[in-house]
């Protein structure tokens, strides 16, 4: 999961990088920019080392303001889908991507705003049109004995995770 907070000052007039965990001479990783779609510059971009065909993912209705702050929220879930609001917006879900991703090591970049990880990739420029205000990540997948444990000690809402994730099964054995 990510969460950017900008302020933007400019619509970009080139892809720039926002954020980047990722090696781009290794072919692995992940980053979030502005600009890919020509058409709508202000609109945010993620791409995927492994997923989708090699092609970044638009996300829809992400379109930032000049002159106003912006935060961003997106997550990656276990099943390839991306969910993703804008300023606190109705959550939308972009389907499953295709693919096997690859992630990035802990020895590969990990950066705002700059383009050091993609030297090789003449097409990615500097953040300009906008100064980061935060950017968090997090990685928000749970193992299934963190789940029990947290239900044995009482908490409720691990109990319902549990449930969500196997009464498919469940209802497929009965």
């Amino acid at each position: 999961s990510l969460v950017v907070c900008v302020y933007p000052g400019a619509t970009p007039t080139g892809v720039e990088m926002v954020a980047c965990h990722a090696s781009g001479a290794n072919n692995r990783g992940w980053l979030l920019d502005f600009g890919r779609n020509a058409g709508a510059r202000r609109q945010c971009g993620l791409y995927f080392f492994g997923l989708n065909g090699g092609a970044g993912v638009q996300l829809t209705g992400s379109d930032f303001t000049v002159g106003a702050a912006y935060a961003i929220a997106i997550c990656v879930k276990a099943d390839k889908s991306v969910r993703y609001s804008v300023n606190s917006a109705a959550v939308q879900t972009i389907a499953a991507l295709s693919g096997t991703y690859v992630p990035p090591t802990s020895g590969d970049t990990y950066d705002l705003g700059s383009t050091r990880a993609f030297v090789p990739l003449a097409s990615y420029y500097p953040l300009t049109s906008a100064l980061i205000g935060e950017v968090r990540t997090y990685s928000t997948e749970i193992s299934d004995a963190d789940l029990v444990a947290r239900t044995q000690s009482g908490d409720p809402r691990a109990f319902d995770d549990l449930v969500r994730k196997y009464s498919p099964r469940l209802y497929g054995l009965v």
